[in-house]
């Protein structure tokens, strides 16, 4: 769904062409929308340039930097193609790229390095991954902290620092368009880097990360200002891009996860509509509660029934309540009752709620996590930045 042209925030637009090409081939989506989503995924969880050079790689998407005109050493801007498949090779099919300005207008490689870290050997080790990704030719550095698998327990951390990048939003004045931009674009990434993850398809996580998406593009002009100490999610997009698969107990924490970035797209769609962008602010609610709120429901049911908290035949709490934590059960997990009370499966008569999710403050995931989960990082680590 675009915004409105008079604003001139709509996206690029499908290309009949493109939705062909998808829909003879099986795609689920067009390339550039699954391209914009890994673009955006990677260069939200990246800290340099060059770790989203090898991110993209990673990801086995073609990229080449595209330089200053007479030089071979300036990149100005880059392109990007799906690696086709052996049948399209078959069948002489050549891969379709994109500028990172087709994308979206927020991934021009000059609006992207506004957020990357530029101190030190930046510059150089930007450099040589572009000049090794435009000959073909291995990555530079094989030890970035992209190839490093995060434990599964960090996603408590993912948790606390979304809420404290909400807190941030609360801060910005409703009339900063340009501010509120690049936190969408910022808070986007994060979706897009989570549905990398976890969705095979283009599932709730992805379809966030497009609604979200809409709301970053403004016009160059209105760029905001470079500033190194201003929140920006980057530890968060890492966490989800990274955290290691569990097959049982990491529900609760992609749940309180979940309910932080639902909280996220109410603030959007609160901007939007204080904005005067009716249909943006529309959209943005729908996907929260269509999408989102279908798949907290399923990630708190599934953390219930992992920490035992309701009986997963009858869905009956467990009669043994104490007077800590509102009359959590013994032998019941934080993260589970937590998990149980914002579906309504928490209810002391053991029926359980209807109407899904209960949009209603919930604790903090510091004070439902494990303690050894938000510990896992270390005191001196900061995947924030």
């Amino acid at each position: 769904m675009l915004t409105s042209r008079e604003n001139d925030r709509g996206t690029r637009g499908v290309k009949l062409a493109e939705a062909g090409v998808a829909a003879r081939s099986g795609a689920a989506e067009t390339a550039r929308a699954r391209l914009e989503r890994t673009v955006r995924a990677c260069a939200t969880a990246s800290k340099t340039e060059a770790e989203f050079v090898r991110r993209l790689r990673a990801e086995k998407v073609l990229v080449r930097p595209r330089y200053d005109t007479g030089t071979t050493g300036s990149v100005v801007g880059f392109s990007v193609a799906t690696t086709p498949t052996a049948a399209e090779r078959a069948a002489g099919g050549k891969p379709v790229w994109f500028g990172g300005g087709r994308l979206a207008k927020d991934l021009t490689l000059p609006r992207l390095r506004d957020e990357w870290e530029t101190t030190g050997t930046a510059q150089q080790d930007a450099a040589a991954e572009w000049s090794a990704a435009r000959r073909g030719a291995a990555v530079t550095i094989t030890t970035g902290r992209e190839r490093t698998q995060l434990d599964a327990g960090l996603m408590a951390r993912a948790a606390e620092d979304i809420g404290k990048w909400n807190t941030y939003l609360s801060s910005i004045p409703a009339s900063d368009t340009a501010q509120w931009a690049r936190a969408a674009g910022r808070t986007a990434g994060v979706f897009a880097a989570w549905s990398a993850r976890t969705e095979s398809l283009p599932g709730p996580l992805a379809k966030a990360a497009a609604a979200l998406s809409q709301s970053a593009q403004i016009p160059a002009h209105q760029r905001i200002t470079p500033d190194p100490d201003r929140r920006h999610a980057g530890g968060a997009a890492l966490i989800v891009m990274q955290t290691a698969l569990t097959a049982r107990g990491g529900a609760a924490a992609n749940a309180l996860l979940l309910r932080q970035m639902m909280r996220t797209m109410e603030a959007f769609a609160d901007a939007e509509r204080a904005a005067g962008n009716a249909r943006q602010a529309h959209e943005l609610v729908r996907v929260r509660e269509r999408e989102l709120t279908a798949l907290h429901t399923q990630l708190v049911r599934t953390s219930v029934a992992d920490r035992g908290a309701v009986s997963p035949a009858s869905d009956s709490v467990p009669r043994a309540v104490t007077a800590r934590d509102g009359g959590r059960p013994d032998g019941v997990s934080a993260e589970a009752w937590e998990a149980a009370r914002l579906t309504g499966l928490g209810n002391t008569d053991g029926a359980p709620r209807r109407d899904g999710p209960v949009h209603a403050p919930t604790a903090s995931s510091g004070d439902v996590a494990d303690r050894s989960d938000r510990d896992a990082l270390g005191a001196g680590e900061d995947l924030e930045r």
